[in-house]
């Protein structure tokens, strides 16, 4: 089969890295007790808008190659599915996993107050709970762990790839199969969150259960990135309705007003689910949509989207690495703190897929 490319997603990768990075930014800033900009409403939005763009990402390619496969092939091959997602995952998550338990916390500089003198807690279990993919249950259960918290979003597009080839293979009607999971998912944050109010729990209680449902239950986010596939695939008569170019502003605007108002649906998740259907939105447009207002096709963003997910997994030591160094010698700059910190990311991204990642992702071309 050969290979499927759609324009502009390198870029959107690359963004939603870059929203990410920006949030860990000011929270490793709050948590080394520097003046920091966590209040500031883009930057609480940031990161979680980051992590929803790149689950919405990961349901429109994945569902669309698997559509493809099973339209060319009659068939969905299950277990090189599999292969293919071990092999561009598992070899950086294991390294950034091993790193996080058995190098970094055996080195003071990379100390993080607050949560280094929690990683012996439990040690054992989390580990298991890590190599098994299950980082976003460790993350609810226990303390952050030093430079591997971000794996938890990781770990949930791996619990979705197991089980979401079965089903575009099983179900045949797939509207109905993505538009269930989008409904059932609404419904179980809609209950959830009367149950809360109902129980008046406390404000650390309610944190607690809300970081539960937006780490547990986001399958309803790559479900929607599906869904917009299965239209582009289907060539389905909605295609007109998104390609029109007033609908696009409108998409834009709401998520830029989303991003810098402040403005806030309470129910769980029911704001970040509205967000992934403006995402889904954007991402049909750029990627299939040949008169696209935004075109984010340079060379620049392609490569840094490339690089994107090692930019995820590494982030949080280049951060790290910035702010002790400046600290070190008595700099305060937001203008170095950033360059810096999102410098490094991409020199270690890029050296990562060089000499790294490109390894492995040469293999998938076997499956």
């Amino acid at each position: 089969m050969n290979k499927i490319y759609f324009p502009n997603l390198n870029g959107l990768r690359f963004f939603a890295a870059l929203f990410v990075i920006i949030h860990h930014i000011e929270q490793f800033k709050q948590i080394l007790g520097i003046k920091n900009y966590t209040q500031q409403n883009y930057i609480k939005v940031l990161g979680q808008a980051g992590v929803i763009l790149f689950f919405v990402l990961s349901g429109f390619l994945i569902t669309y190659l698997l559509l493809i496969e099973e339209f060319k092939t009659k068939n969905i091959n299950v277990k090189n599915f599999y292969i293919r997602r071990a092999l561009r995952i598992w070899p950086l998550y294991f390294f950034i996993v091993l790193l996080g338990f058995l190098v970094l916390p055996h080195i003071n500089f990379f100390e993080i107050p607050s949560w280094s003198n929690h990683i012996i807690d439990n040690f054992k279990t989390k580990l298991l709970l890590f190599i098994f993919f299950l980082p976003n249950l460790a993350l609810f259960l226990y303390a952050p762990m030093p430079y591997i918290s971000q794996t938890w979003s990781v770990g949930l597009e791996e619990q979705f790839y197991i089980i979401w080839p079965i089903l575009i293979k099983k179900v045949k009607n797939k509207k109905a199969l993505f538009l269930s999971i989008i409904l059932f998912y609404t419904i179980i944050k809609i209950l959830c969150y009367f149950l809360i109010d109902r129980l008046m729990l406390k404000n650390d209680m309610i944190t607690g259960v809300r970081f539960f449902f937006e780490t547990l239950f986001t399958f309803d986010y790559m479900a929607i990135g599906g869904l917009f596939a299965y239209f582009f695939f289907e060539n389905s008569k909605i295609l007109k309705v998104v390609y029109n170019n007033y609908l696009q502003i409108v998409v834009i605007m709401l998520l830029l007003i989303f991003f810098f108002s402040g403005f806030y649906i309470p129910i769980i998740s029911i704001h970040a689910q509205i967000c992934a259907i403006l995402f889904g939105l954007l991402i049909l447009n750029l990627a299939t949509n040949p008169k696209t207002i935004i075109n984010l096709e340079l060379n620049i963003f392609n490569y840094l989207g490339k690089i994107s997910f090692g930019l995820y997994i590494f982030h949080p030591l280049a951060i790290i690495t910035t702010l002790k160094c400046l600290g070190y010698f008595n700099i305060n700059s937001l203008f170095l703190t950033y360059f810096l910190s999102i410098g490094i990311s991409i020199v270690l991204a890029s050296i990562s897929y060089k000499y790294f990642e490109s390894y492995f992702i040469k293999k998938k071309v076997l499956f």
